[in-house]
């Protein structure tokens, strides 16, 4: 009777083989996660990145073993794009009316940070032409203290996100597909300017 061929489920394998003919050395595979982001495809266990079909399908395995017939489940590369859109939704959620409880907290930690902005005020600042460089999100100013004042900077709250071509703030809804354009979008938060530090 002649041997069937099994279907290797190695990632990146590809390959059938005869469990006869089955060594350590027969499979060469990869231990993942894939990378699909905007045209990429990939591998991060060997950082390797192409933008073609089948060029993806072509990358040789980094690890070298057996071939396997056992199922797999197949995990994905999450960017920080991904976290940060939680983060996004996740502050929407959390933008209700708040209690006395959750009033005392935040101000605890507004508290806690200027403790810690006074000991940041300690390393050096990152100077621009005899100026401090703000480093607010989205301000991109340079500023003098005596000429920082509440209302002087005009800041998003958060981070920048990135999906695809995508590009937002995490802190509002405002997005962009150039990055010029994103570059100019309003920013939605008012405030004092932040001494941006090496």
């Amino acid at each position: 009777m002649v041997e069937p061929p099994v279907k290797c489920t190695n990632l990146g394998c590809n390959q059938s083989y005869l469990a006869s003919e089955n060594n350590d050395t027969a499979c060469h595979y990869h231990l993942g996660p894939v990378i699909f982001h905007d045209i990429k495809k990939g591998y991060s266990c060997c950082n390797r990145v192409v933008y073609d079909w089948d060029e993806f399908q072509q990358i040789r395995g980094c690890q070298v073993g057996a071939h396997s017939d056992q199922k797999k489940d197949t995990n994905f590369y999450k960017s920080n794009t991904v976290s940060n859109a939680e983060r996004a939704i996740q502050r929407e959620e959390t933008n209700k009316v708040r209690s006395i409880e959750d009033f005392e907290k935040e101000m605890e930690e507004k508290r806690r940070k200027e403790a810690e902005n006074k000991k940041t005020q300690e390393k050096m600042p990152v100077m621009k032409d005899g100026l401090y460089v703000c480093a607010n999100f989205g301000c991109n100013k340079n500023f003098s203290l005596e000429e920082n004042i509440e209302g002087s900077c005009h800041y998003h709250s958060s981070g920048p996100g990135f999906h695809d071509v995508k590009k937002f703030w995490t802190c509002c809804n405002a997005e962009a597909w150039d990055w010029d354009d994103f570059m100019k979008l309003p920013t939605c938060s008012i405030g004092v300017h932040k001494v941006k530090y090496k």
